[in-house]
């Protein structure tokens, strides 16, 4: 039975090493601290977060979030000094609200 135990957790743990993300996300809760809007029409926004749970497999820190801008459709719909949650994604091109 021990032995089995040992297995099941070897393999278990194998498996987790083995994953690779594809992307980055974190479920947030913050503020825009500033909004920008380009010669295309796109926005982007700086944020200051309160809130933040990491994806437990793909973590997305508070530092990366609020170091960078999120962009997206979304990103259009805040202003200045709007509260704001959802998921933010790192595609590793791109930081977008989700």
């Amino acid at each position: 039975m021990k032995t089995l135990f040992v297995l099941i957790a070897f393999a278990a743990m194998t498996q987790t090493q083995a994953f690779s993300c594809k992307q980055y996300e974190a479920q947030v809760i913050g503020k825009v601290i500033s909004k920008t809007i380009d010669e295309n029409g796109e926005c982007a926004l700086r944020v200051s977060l309160w809130q933040v749970n990491e994806h437990i497999m793909c973590p997305l820190s508070k530092g990366e979030i609020e170091s960078t801008e999120i962009t997206g459709s979304y990103s259009c719909s805040f202003e200045s000094g709007d509260d704001f949650s959802g998921i933010v994604v790192n595609d590793g091109k791109t930081t977008f609200l989700d």
